[in-house]
């Protein structure tokens, strides 16, 4: 699944005053009256630090721990890892790639107006924003003319060598287009709710809210995995923008809400939304994305680089008797992509795309809260939600090479049949792709891409894969002679007759050879081409509890899921639904004036989480469903900080303000809950505000920590200099 940063206060924060001082319209009519509130922004962000590049071009090698007479240097089982980082780094480094170093990365102008408009007892809200970011009107800073750029381009997801595959292409260097859509310019309309009261019998009054709203439930301040990030979906994209504002973060869904007071101490609260929206990604591309085949524009998941073997690399060559064994590879997968029909088709077919998104129900979302107010002023609260998972789930199904296991073990026997009896001996013949961390040739590699390339789109039978080849032979370049490939050619174009002889030969020899192995031309095959899925009906409880200790408000929420998705370890990160328990506790603080400052606020939030059942990653482990992903522990705790510091007048109608914020996973990663294993973000800057409304910020962030795990670190070269002035009316 897909995994966003820390969803409620965030770096930008640190980049920005805790609040506009807003110049509010008012207008006072005799029945009713309107505060109208607008802010403008304008905001540019810079890229400070230069491309690390494990992070954008991964790795190249193994480690070795021996050699064989036939295959030279053996490798240890962790070997794989290597495999699947490279593979993983193709598919999340488009962002990266696209900005060098001092590039401006966001050069955005903003409008957030809202106005609400009341009628005594009844009301109406309503908030919205535009925006335009003239960086992604271009192209990119990917330079075609040296050997790095050609790299980053040939893999880049958008590129037009990998076909339609339902997506979206670019020109050579350009921004991906299904991103821009979206990066470039837009407006969304946020919250537009009537809300009112209606009198009881029992002489309270009961609130009510219908309309596209918030719902703003628990006491979680700085982290993820809370009631208000599950209820609610979020703009993961524009914490990341310079001079952005917290209203823009969580966005609304048309709901109605309910709340009773059924007794001087207990409230009660319920709601239903009507409709079910994502969380908004970074698009694909865009400076801050991770994943390319997830965001706005991303439609495909790559496993090779058109320009060499970025997956397989240096670990093949040198484990191969044959010295032109890569070479032979590179010439399949090939080298040149676009160049011709067949290598064209050849990059696409090797190119899982998304079929499609599984979107969530519109019905089903729905949540009921009782508020107690205890005599010493302390508060609690227990929450019942039902929702759909906001973050989609990428579901790649790698395993279906599994259930194929003994035509994949025929596939690469006949390719190299001297090597395989020396690759069956200790593994029994091929059980799926985990076998690669062991030894296959170069020829048997080949082989299996091959096959990999010839499969249906959607799930089929040998006998479509049979008549896909036979009406597509250049599928079979590379892989069987050219004159066999040339007389397929001449059969289709040749009449009916010859096409349809040919079918049937091709589906009696399968039969003939897959009959001792249980199959026959009518067994079903998984595709594996990629979908994003958005798991429904999670079940959450949660309570809360707030208190005053000294001068400090300290609060806690504690929420159990009984069946939210979590990644495996597997191979393709098949998603699992597991039981989730998070513990938050935080405290805000108002200081005393001191001779570090004038006015300051203090807030600090420790989140710890819990899996039961689940194991931590291993790659020596990978077939146990126990394991989660890297991506996510059984078990962790991260903590973030925002203090600001103000000084007030400065300079006459000044003040200044001093931001400083942190978010660290100080063991374990959570990434829905914005938390990287050893990983710390860390933000300041300041802020100039005058009293007319208009203000200035400047702030750098950077992030830093551990680099073990190439999955964490992701943004970790993303270091930017942030500026905005805004202007409030």
């Amino acid at each position: 699944m897909l995994k966003t940063k820390q969803l409620a206060i965030t770096t930008a924060i640190a980049l920005s005053a805790i609040s506009s001082q807003t110049q509010a319209a008012s207008f006072e009519f005799d029945n009713f009256s309107i505060n109208w509130d607008t802010v403008v922004t304008a905001g540019v962000q810079v890229r400070i630090e230069p491309r690390n590049k494990r992070i954008s071009q991964g790795s190249s090698g193994s480690t070795a721990v021996g050699t064989d007479p036939d295959f030279g240097t053996i490798y240890d089982l962790d070997s794989l890892a290597p495999i699947i980082d490279n593979a993983f780094i193709i598919n999340s480094n488009d962002g990266n790639n696209s900005f060098d170093q001092w590039d401006v990365t966001s050069l955005r102008l903003s409008l957030l107006t809202e106005a609400d408009i009341n009628f005594g007892d009844w009301g109406f809200f309503v908030r919205g924003k535009i925006w335009q970011d003239s960086v992604y009107g271009g192209s990119t800073n990917i330079d075609l003319n040296t050997v790095d750029g050609r790299q980053a381009w040939n893999e880049y997801n958008a590129n037009p060598k990998f076909g339609g595959n339902g997506g979206f292409n670019s020109l050579p260097g350009d921004f991906n287009p299904g991103a821009v859509q979206y990066a470039k310019q837009g407006y969304r309309l946020l919250d537009a709710f009537y809300y009112g009261t209606i009198p009881l019998p029992n002489d309270t009054e009961m609130s009510v809210r219908l309309g596209q709203q918030v719902i703003s439930w628990g006491e979680a301040l700085l982290s993820g995995g809370g009631l208000a990030t599950a209820i609610n979906h979020v703009d993961a994209d524009i914490r990341n923008q310079p001079g952005f504002d917290l209203k823009e973060l969580f966005l609304p869904s048309l709901a109605a809400f309910i709340q009773v007071p059924l007794t001087e101490s207990i409230s009660m609260e319920a709601y239903y939304q009507f409709e079910w929206n994502p969380v908004q990604l970074t698009p694909s591309g865009a400076y801050f994305s991770e994943f390319d085949s997830i965001g706005l524009g991303g439609n495909t998941f790559t496993f090779v680089s058109g320009n060499e073997d970025r997956i397989f690399g240096q670990w093949l060559d040198e484990r191969n008797p044959d010295p032109d064994g890569l070479a032979k590879l590179l010439q399949y997968l090939p080298t040149n992509c676009g160049a011709d029909d067949s290598q064209s088709s050849r990059c696409r077919l090797l190119s899982p795309y998304k079929l499609r998104e599984e979107r969530a129900s519109d019905n089903g979302q729905f949540g009921l809260a009782f508020n107690f107010f205890l005599d010493n002023g302390d508060e609690a609260g227990l929450y019942i939600v039902n929702y759909h998972e906001k973050i989609p789930s990428f579901v790649l199904p790698i395993d279906a090479i599994q259930t194929f296991a003994p035509v994949i073990d025929l596939l690469v026997f006949v390719a190299d049949p001297e090597h395989y009896q020396q690759f069956q001996a200790p593994q029994g013949g091929f059980q799926g792709i985990t076998d690669l961390s062991y030894r296959l040739s170069i020829d048997q590699v080949t082989a299996l891409l091959g096959f990999l390339g010839v499969l249906v789109p959607e799930d089929g039978s040998i006998k479509d894969i049979v008549n896909n080849i036979t009406s597509n032979p250049e599928l079979l370049d590379g892989i069987v002679p050219d004159a066999f490939v040339q007389i397929l050619q001449t059969c289709q174009t040749s009449g009916p007759l010859c096409p349809a002889a040919v079918n049937a030969f091709a589906g009696v020899g399968a039969n003939f050879f897959l009959d001792q192995y249980g199959f026959d031309s009518d067994t079903q095959i998984r595709s594996l081409n990629y979908r994003l899925k958005y798991f429904e009906d999670i079940r959450m409880f949660g309570a809360t509890y707030s208190t005053v200790l000294g001068g400090a408000n300290v609060a806690t929420e504690i929420t159990y899921r009984e069946n939210t998705p979590l990644l495996t370890g597997d191979v393709p990160r098949t998603p699992r639904q597991w039981q989730l328990i998070n513990w938050h506790v935080n405290t805000l603080m108002v200081l005393e004036p001191s001779f570090l400052w004038d006015f300051s606020t203090f807030t600090a939030e420790v989140l710890t989480w819990f899996v039961p059942g689940a194991k931590p990653f291993s790659s020596k482990d990978l077939n146990n469903p126990d394991r989660l992903a890297v991506q996510n522990t059984p078990f962790g705790v991260g903590f973030s900080f925002f203090w600001s510091w103000e000084y007030q007048n400065v300079f006459t109608g000044w003040d200044v303000i001093i931001p400083w914020y942190m978010n660290w996973g100080v063991e374990g990663a959570m990434f829905n809950s914005g938390y990287r294993d050893g990983q710390i973000t860390f933000a300041t800057g300041a802020t100039f505000r005058h009293l007319s409304g208009f203000e200035a910020s400047l702030g750098v962030l950077t992030l830093f920590g551990n680099t073990d795990d190439v999955f964490q670190i992701l943004t970790q070269d993303r270091d930017s200099l942030n500026m905005s002035i805004k202007y409030s009316f």
